[in-house]
């Protein structure tokens, strides 16, 4: 076991990219750790390390506002969270929804718990509790992700947290954007050749995420579908009234827009209606070829489902793998570069989730844009625009372009975002190719003009 001692030797706890991802050696780290303090919580050794690892790591300070004040309070609080939660996934052995696999079978890492999933849980119970002091609706969460990526495990996961942290159950529901899919005959008659054309949500049910915000008693009937028959597969009823309302898939939060479809033809696919409802938006990030050997993987195992159920059902083979590979270039890959891929950046997006190939979690963080607006509207800011090219902007967009470029400059930038707080300090910056120049931003107080970018 690493003594508190030997931190300041295990360099990589430290060892973030400059992107900010988690090394594989950190996360084995910490999961050694969590693993020896489960096992015996008087473990002083693994608690030290846990302790100087939260203080080391700036993510936990940038995103999850972690301070040398708070540090043992914090470990304690994940600590008592991820003791509960392990013995609770132990005992989930049976899936609850269809195309889900249930926790217990889908060996989750505790560094995942640790670092991600417990503290986006208690930053969102804290969200929904805010929300609910001013509403009397459902509170609706949107998720997107890449087909393949574990959107169902993570709802699954932080449903269970949720309900641990509230200290009582939650009526939680979840709507994938797969089970809006029209069924095979309504695909066929509409000319679509696959379920992955952008089109094939069904229009007569972009009601549902609306309907079940509302939703105050009763019950609202929302489509099932098997993508292993590729076909739908009737219906849930779901039963109100709904504290929160999970709503995931890789078409959830896409703005309205067009795809060029195989053949060349430009079409156009708008999901307005299903995101309007949305009341917080997460994204989760993952380099596409990970995604693709994810997509691989989910394909074959729902290919495995229907063994028995087929009549004409064979092993999955390399003819199905060159078939899905040609899906995956034709249709996957496109929308998730041109359509989901920019949900990263945009300004609807508040929190961010990066995975590696293992499927770990390794970057958690909020949406720049997003908190430097609301910054903006906090502070004073004195911005002194010298581009006639971008004189046609707002005062707020003008702000939230160059203070952004400061952030992703390369040079000596220091950015700190934290949640009740943003602010940008730099010195002996790079000038922007817009020749702007911005303010440094506190948002707990007034603004002070900085020294101009490029140092004028």
């Amino acid at each position: 076991m690493a003594s508190a001692h030997n931190v300041e030797l295990n360099p990589c706890v430290l060892e973030r990219s400059v992107s900010g991802r988690m090394s594989q050696r950190a996360i084995a780290e910490i999961d050694r750790n969590l693993a020896a303090l489960l096992a015996d919580s008087t473990e002083s050794n693994a608690r030290e390390f846990l302790r100087t690892e939260l203080l080391a790591d700036s993510t936990e300070s940038n995103t999850w506002g972690v301070t040398s004040v708070n540090a043992a309070d914090r470990l304690e609080q994940r600590m008592r969270l991820i003791s509960e939660v392990s013995t609770r996934i132990k005992s989930q052995t049976t899936a609850k929804e269809l195309n889900t696999q249930p926790l217990a079978v889908l060996e989750l890492s505790l560094s995942d718990l640790w670092k991600a999933y417990i503290p986006l849980a208690l930053m969102l119970y804290d969200e929904y509790v805010k929300f609910r002091q001013s509403n009397d609706t459902t509170w609706v969460v949107g998720i997107n992700a890449p087909p393949g990526s574990g959107k169902s495990t993570l709802v699954q996961i932080l449903k269970l947290l949720m309900e641990v942290v509230a200290g009582k159950e939650l009526n939680v529901a979840q709507v994938g954007s797969d089970d809006l899919y029209m069924g095979k005959s309504q695909r066929e008659a509409a000319g679509y050749v696959t379920r992955l054309d952008p089109r094939t949500l069904d229009v007569d049910f972009f009601h549902v995420i609306a309907d079940l915000k509302e939703l105050k008693d009763g019950k609202v009937k929302v489509p099932r579908f098997d993508k292993g028959m590729d076909e739908r597969d009737g219906f849930n009823e779901i039963e109100g009234p709904l504290d929160i309302l999970f709503y995931e898939g890789w078409r959830v939060g896409v703005r309205k827009s067009d795809f060029t479809l195989p053949n060349g033809d430009l079409v156009k696919f708008d999901y307005e209606r299903l995101n309007a409802p949305i009341d917080y938006l997460m994204y989760l990030d993952a380099d596409p070829e990970d995604v693709w050997h994810w997509k691989l993987n989910s394909s074959q195992q729902d290919h495995e489902k229907m063994k028995g159920k087929k009549v004409d059902w064979k092993p999955w083979g390399d003819s199905d793998t060159t078939q899905l590979r040609q899906k995956w270039d034709e249709w996957m890959l496109p929308f998730l570069k041109h359509h989901e891929a920019r949900l990263l950046k945009d300004e609807k997006t508040k929190f961010v989730l990066t995975k590696n190939d293992a499927h770990h979690i390794v970057k958690t963080s909020f949406n720049n844009r997003n908190r430097l607006r609301s910054a903006f509207k906090k502070a004073n800011v004195t911005l002194d625009l010298e581009s006639s090219a971008n004189s046609s902007l707002s005062k707020e967009d003008a702000f939230v372009l160059h203070a952004e470029e400061v952030m992703l400059s390369p040079g000596n930038v220091r950015a700190t975002l934290q949640r009740s707080r943003c602010r940008i300090e730099s010195t002996q910056l790079p000038l922007p190719a817009s020749g702007s120049k911005c303010a440094v931003v506190d948002a707990t107080g007034d603004a002070t003009l900085a020294k101009s970018v490029g140092g004028a």
